[in-house]
């Protein structure tokens, strides 16, 4: 299914977690192996086309492990994250968002995880489990729902693709273009060659799939050069060793490398899970 290589090729698989070794992240033995037997259960359990690693968000206890997986789609792939902790390698889905959790999670963002999905916030306290078992439980607020703010922030920030790496098909679905055949080091030198793999954002793309006729590539995904600050990407060629690599700045951890003349790319998140408030002092 072509569809399904999209997310498989731009996120991480654990076998090009060795692309980025430069960042100085990775994995155990232990997590690699935990990983790749979770990976298989879950892609036949959730029916999924493909799933990846996407990164590691580190907590004070424990760190969480979080993959993506790809369903079926009628147009931008739509993801879906799954998280274990450091400590157990069963997959579990990342929870929907409401607007009201959201809006706790962006207010305590600025604090680090524990690693403890079920963790409460400070301050709060369990409450008793209502007597009626057919009552409905209300939902609780609780770390997961952290990590789950966290992870759509980053991915949404991040994620990025090389400049051909998709096109869009005559029934107008994003698909990997099979022809790619990777920058060279003069254009992989420039942020205009790279773009996030997401819905765009900005208002001239949002309608692109909609519209008659061909699609360039510059048309339905924006660019990391038009990201804001300018400046929160750090980019190097590696012209001797045939390698690109990108640095986000804004969330530090997040690790991308395309392996010049050649379709092979893929990124990762290593880090805290939060964004880096002094960037607007740095750029």
């Amino acid at each position: 299914h072509r569809r399904a290589a999209a997310l498989r090729v731009k996120m991480a698989s654990l076998k090009q977690l060795d692309d980025l070794s430069f960042s100085g992240e990775g994995l155990s033995v232990e997590e690699r192996a935990g990983l790749e037997v979770a990976f298989a259960k879950r892609r036949v359990e959730s029916d999924l086309k493909s799933i990846a690693f996407w990164g590691k968000v580190k907590g004070t206890d424990n760190d969480y492990l979080v993959a993506a997986g790809l369903g079926e789609s009628l147009d931008y792939p739509q993801k879906q994250f799954f998280f274990c902790t450091s400590k157990s390698f069963a997959l579990q889905a990342l929870p929907a968002l409401s607007d009201e959790f959201a809006a706790k999670a962006a207010g305590l963002a600025a604090s680090r995880l524990k690693g403890d999905p079920s963790a409460l916030p400070e301050g709060e306290e369990e409450v008793e489990e209502d007597e009626d078992e057919d009552a409905p439980k209300k939902e609780r607020f609780s770390e997961v729902h952290r990590l789950a703010y966290a992870v759509a922030q980053i991915d949404r920030a991040t994620a990025v693709v090389p400049r051909g790496a998709y096109l869009v098909s005559a029934t107008h679905h994003v698909l990997r273009n099979a022809a790619f055949g990777g920058l060279d080091s003069t254009t992989a030198a420039s942020l205009d060659n790279y773009y996030h793999f997401r819905a765009p954002e900005a208002l001239a793309r949002k309608s692109a799939l909609e519209r008659a006729g061909m699609v360039q590539s510059t048309d339905f995904l924006d660019s990391l050069a038009e990201d804001t600050p300018r400046g929160v990407w750090a980019v190097r060629v590696d012209r001797g060793g045939g390698v690109a690599t990108l640095r986000s700045l804004l969330y530090p951890g997040y690790f991308f490398f395309h392996e010049l003349g050649s379709g092979n790319f893929g990124g990762a998140y290593f880090g805290y899970g939060q964004v880096n408030g002094d960037i607007g002092f740095m750029v």
